[in-house]
């Protein structure tokens, strides 16, 4: 089990640093990049195309550049926003650690920044238990939800991994993910801050469980991986069995990174899904 953690690991942070980094610059003639003043944040954000507005939270050590794939899916048919979160990215990191009320509250304020009162919002591991937060705290504000490897609560986190995330340092953590952050980062100096920031939270921070997923208002799609060694496939599997009309996307042969490995399978359901074309 630990041989095939290290390697599950080592392809994961291998897929993230071999996304593209990018200059601040539209990428396509049509990108809206934009840093946003959010009190202690100045947040980077993309925003791609025109209709419905879709919110895409990146998953943690990550930026919104593993998003790539999703955007020239979704792009011809909503507004894609596309943010890089607090200590993520192009974003700076604030003085206060993290927890979810945290976060989903930094999202909560770039959705009022950007004057969208409604949109539908797709999490990505840590930052599907994100989505699932911002669904609790403000159901007014989450039209569809899709929630991918969604750590929920910190329980949900294979045991492995949990022991061999409090193991590491800033130092051992995966080279290419390291870098891939530093080459992001407004102060990539805060690197060693930051990991244990983000170890601490992800190990201890998320705690919902059974008694919110049915106070879910919005459709949900919750996809995961069955080989996933990151997030137990029976957390993600709970959260679609007592979410109200969740529906469940169950990937052969992918582990965590599912919508890296999977990319036309995920991509393309969640375009079905948000735009209702799925039989719904």
């Amino acid at each position: 089990m630990q041989r095939i953690l290290r390697l599950s690991l080592c392809l994961f942070a291998l897929a993230l640093a071999s996304l593209p980094v990018h200059a601040d610059e539209a990428r396509d003639g049509v990108a809206d990049v934009r840093h946003v003043e959010l009190g202690d944040l100045r947040m980077h954000v993309e925003i791609h195309g025109e209709g419905e507005p879709v919110l895409l939270l990146h998953g943690g050590f990550g930026s919104m550049e593993v998003w790539r794939p999703l955007i020239a899916v979704l792009s011809p048919h909503f507004r894609v926003i596309a943010p890089d979160l607090r200590a993520h990215g192009r974003t700076n990191d604030g003085d206060r650690p993290f927890d979810p009320e945290l976060l989903a509250e930094d999202q909560r304020a770039l959705l009022d920044a950007l004057d969208v009162p409604r949109a539908h919002v797709v999490g990505w591991s840590m930052s599907g238990g994100l989505a699932l937060e911002l669904a609790l705290r403000h159901p007014a504000r989450v039209e569809r939800l899709v929630m991918i490897a969604a750590l929920a609560h910190h329980a949900g986190l294979q045991e492995a991994f949990r022991e061999h995330l409090l193991a590491a340092t800033a130092d051992t953590w995966p080279a290419g993910t390291v870098r891939a952050w530093r080459a992001l980062a407004p102060d990539p100096d805060r690197w060693e801050l930051v990991f244990g920031k983000l170890r601490d939270f992800v190990a201890s921070g998320p705690r919902r469980g059974a008694d919110d997923y049915p106070r879910v208002r919005a459709p949900t799609l919750v996809i995961l991986g069955d080989q996933d060694t990151v997030v137990k496939p029976e957390h993600t599997r709970e959260q679609a069995a007592a979410i109200p009309h969740a529906r469940l996307l169950a990937c052969e042969d992918a582990g965590h990174g599912v919508p890296l490995e999977k990319p036309d399978q995920v991509n393309t359901a969640i375009l079905r899904f948000l735009t209702g074309t799925d039989g719904d």
